[in-house]
């Protein structure tokens, strides 16, 4: 009879952890579009798992793809540049920036934001560089 209880336990403790991580989302969400709200393409409203902007670096204009894990605070979003211009073996030209380094769990959403702003801006010019050098129009 102690199977029941601790597999009750186990269910009220996931969906405690699921609400969580929704909460978390939902806030990282709110911050970046108070940040980059101008240059808002779209974001999910629902589960707050994406958002997309449109930046413009001298002339280059990019979407950047921001995707959110369910399990965030524990894994960093991921960041993926996406020329408007290029392609690449007729998909669309994109970096994926997987450096997760900066990252820790224990950052808040305003932090993350900086930091997200920090490495667009390191990284904005060398994907313009490849997209125009690796892409075709």
């Amino acid at each position: 009879m102690d199977y029941v209880p601790e597999v009750c336990k186990r269910i009220e403790d996931k969906f405690e952890e699921i609400s969580a991580a929704y909460g978390k989302r939902k806030e990282l969400v709110s911050v970046f579009l108070s940040h980059f709200g101008s240059s808002l393409i779209e974001y999910d409203a629902e589960r707050f798992s994406r958002m997309t902007f449109l930046l413009s670096y001298q002339g280059f204009q990019c979407l950047v793809h921001i995707d959110i894990s369910p399990v965030y605070p524990r894994d960093a979003p991921v960041f993926t540049l996406q020329s408007l211009y290029h392609e690449l073996n007729n998909q669309p030209y994109h970096m994926m920036y997987q450096d997760h380094q900066w990252y820790s769990s224990s950052l808040t959403p305003e932090d993350t934001v900086a930091k997200t702003k920090e490495i667009l801006t390191k990284q904005l010019p060398s994907f313009k560089a490849l997209s125009v050098a690796d892409g075709s129009f």
